[in-house]
């Protein structure tokens, strides 16, 4: 055969002796050649993956004649390649004989993927041998063909179209109209910048995205997508990125979607129509992970989210609140806030990979009221809720001043519960700090009051973030506070130091000249006298890694 001939010849060589390995009876060769065949070595394209199976699987049947025979006798092996070589495809397809056939072209454009006239026509004229169906950058037609087929065997549907170009120019492929395709045994869907309608009761995962830049209609009808969610009550993971309209949905059913199995959800869109998403969920899974990504915050749009969050917010499993407090600007990163489940976190995963609730703003507006939007999420939790206060942000424009942060974080849902604090020291002298420039968040030094409950503080930062918390002003107001917390029987019980420190301290001059000072181990003494104990996990690092510090900024 012409095909497996030139494919010899390139991988297979010439076997010039018999060895030990032509002796295996023929379970193991049947092991190896599953193997060999479905778990090649990865290479950098997907593509190129089928292509390894495919050559991989020809090669064998050069070794001898024996081996030959076994693999041959594989068909469920060649119907995993019978499209990867459209020359060759009526010998694939006849070798992999009756068996449920998977078609998979390029996801990420390493070669230009081709589909023959050949191969598009026995898939559409036999629907019902495709097991797995991955379609990337074709023209719609060619999904659009399988509309009203009934594909009793399909487990994994893919139509991936962000990289090619409608004949109208408009790009409008969602296509709600259309007959539905019927797959009683699809367990996953992944619709890009297209959409069919589709039954499949066993679905258990859902993708819908669009690519960026593109133009033309691309927003959900919420009918059809309540029908379509109502339809699949063993749904576990539903994605939607950028194809909601810009207005809340107006969704006539009063009846909420029950999807007990939900356990991650991740979209991006604007947040009056994800608010609409959220509330016609019922999610009733407190274990699930949920990412929400929202554009053009407003008023009344954070209102009506946050009100749609909140039987999840006070039902679900966390304890831990993650704050961010960057800029609105995607080229700095995204405002934030994160709720965890120190539960669900095990000495192999961080605290990270247990989230519950993940939102970020992803306006580029720069007048966005990010405290508000957080205070309108802080509202819905319960008393007693949150145990741990996470302040994450780096050296980036800010969205907000210290100041913005005193009433959202006083109130008393988690001012009243919290007893462990993680703070990132910040040191930003040009501008208004975010959440202060201390050894603590500056809503805490405000009030010594507040946090009755706080015993713990984990600090995180570099030489120069712990330079410049501990200069004597700031340092000072740290001190009185301590002291305050002590005298009112509240006090602060521990202090953790992590990141690094250079090993000597540093002040620069109004000459620019960088002085080397003493180590900073006399702080934390006088943070020891006022009783509390302090834990240094600081990694100690020479001046010389820091050329930065030997000039002046």
């Amino acid at each position: 055969m012409p095909l497996a001939s030139s494919v010899a010849n390139e991988r297979a060589g010439t076997i010039g002796s018999r060895s030990h390995v032509h002796s295996l009876n023929d379970d193991c060769l049947i092991a190896i050649f599953y193997y060999v065949a479905r778990d090649p070595l990865e290479p950098f394209y997907p593509r190129e993956i089928e292509t390894t199976k495919a050559d991989q699987l020809i090669c064998l049947t050069h070794v001898c004649q024996r081996w030959r025979g076994v693999v041959l006798d594989i068909p469920q092996l060649w119907a995993d390649v019978a499209f990867v070589y459209p020359k060759g495809f009526p010998t694939l397809l006849g070798r992999a004989r009756e068996s449920p056939l998977r078609f998979a072209n390029d996801a990420f454009g390493a070669r230009k993927p081709i589909i023959s006239n050949e191969q598009a026509h026995y898939m559409i004229s036999h629907p019902e041998r495709l097991r797995i169906l991955e379609i990337h950058y074709q023209w719609p037609s060619l999904a659009l063909a399988f509309a009203g087929k009934t594909m009793p065997i399909l487990e994994s549907l893919t139509f991936d179209y962000g990289g090619a170009s409608d004949t109208d120019g408009e790009g409008n492929r969602f296509y709600f109209n259309e007959r539905p395709i019927r797959a009683p045994l699809l367990k996953h869907a992944v619709f890009g910048t297209i959409y069919i309608p589709l039954i499949a009761p066993q679905l258990t995962s859902l993708h819908l995205g669009i690519a960026d830049g593109l133009t033309g209609t691309f927003d959900l009808d919420s009918e059809r997508f309540y029908a379509l969610l109502k339809s699949s009550p063993l749904l576990e993971s539903l994605s939607l990125h950028e194809c909601f309209p810009e207005e809340a949905w107006a969704n006539e059913e009063s009846e909420r979607v029950e999807l007990p199995r939900l356990v991650k959800v991740d979209m991006t869109g604007y947040i009056a129509a994800i608010a609409s998403m959220v509330d016609m969920i019922h999610l009733v899974n407190a274990c699930s992970n949920i990412s929400l990504t929202v554009y053009e915050v407003d008023e009344d749009g954070a209102a009506d989210f946050a009100c749609a969050l909140a039987p999840f917010i006070q039902t679900a499993l966390h304890d831990t609140l993650s704050v961010t407090g960057y800029l609105a600007d995607r080229s700095n990163g995204h405002p934030g806030l994160r709720l965890f489940s120190s539960e669900r976190t095990t000495k192999d995963s961080s605290i990270h990979d247990s989230y519950t609730l993940s939102v970020d703003v992803g306006s580029d507006e720069e007048d966005v009221d990010i405290m508000s939007f957080y205070q309108s999420i802080f509202e819905q939790l319960s008393e007693g809720q949150i145990r741990h206060l996470l302040v994450v942000h780096e050296e980036q424009e800010n969205a907000f001043t210290w100041v913005d942060t005193i009433q959202p974080f006083h109130l008393p849902a988690l001012s009243q519960s919290v007893d462990r604090i993680s703070f990132q020291l910040e040191n930003r002298g040009h501008v208004d700090p975010d959440f202060g420039e201390g050894l603590a968040p500056k809503f805490l030094l405000e009030d010594y009051k507040a946090y009755p409950s706080l015993t713990s503080l984990t600090l995180h930062g570099d030489g120069r973030h712990y330079a410049a918390a501990t200069n004597p002003d700031k340092f000072g107001e740290f001190i009185q506070w301590l002291q305050k917390r002590r005298d009112r029987d509240i006090p602060l019980e521990t202090i953790r130091l992590t990141g690094d420190v250079y090993n000597k301290r540093y002040q620069v001059d109004q000459s620019g000249t960088v002085w080397m000072g003493p180590q900073d181990w006399t702080v934390w003494q006088e943070v020891r006298s006022n009783g509390v104990r302090v834990i240094d996990e600081r990694k100690l690092i020479p001046m010389s890694m820091a050329p930065h510090l030997l000039r002046a900024d």
